[in-house]
């Protein structure tokens, strides 16, 4: 009885929309930078979503990621750059509001569009939302 309960909770867990945060750190910082700059191509396959199934959020303003280079790459430089690319934010954010699935997604886990600056859209339509 005692395994058939830790299964059901499992397969409930596993069932659920799932968020995980984190903050940009070495290990991530690449693709923040990316999911930056393509942040207006990444609005096509958002507007074709009929699902999100996992919503992952990188908060950049907070992160720590040690001088990574000589030309000073880190955290203030990745905010830099979605000022430099707010074209494709702006694209980007009313392709996310413009889905009732990915808005819907947003409000279910308090996300502001007005933070977001990049996104990765997953094989399965997960996403994972870079936010300031």
């Amino acid at each position: 009885m005692k395994i058939y309960s830790v299964v059901l909770a499992a397969t409930i867990l596993l069932a659920l929309p799932m968020t995980s945060q984190a903050q940009v750190d070495t290990s991530n910082y690449s693709e923040s930078a990316s999911s930056i700059l393509s942040a207006g191509s990444a609005s096509a396959k958002i507007r074709n979503l009929k699902s999100v199934p996992s919503l992952g959020i990188v908060r950049v303003q907070f992160g720590f990621v040690p001088r990574l280079s000589d030309d000073g790459e880190n955290t203030s430089t990745l905010l830099i750059s979605a000022e430099r690319n707010s074209a494709g934010i702006a694209k980007l954010r009313s392709a996310l509001l413009g889905n009732s699935v990915t808005r819907n997604a947003l409000e279910q886990h308090g996300v502001s569009i007005n933070r977001v600056i990049g996104a990765n859209v997953g094989s399965n339509g997960s996403l994972r939302l870079f936010v300031k």
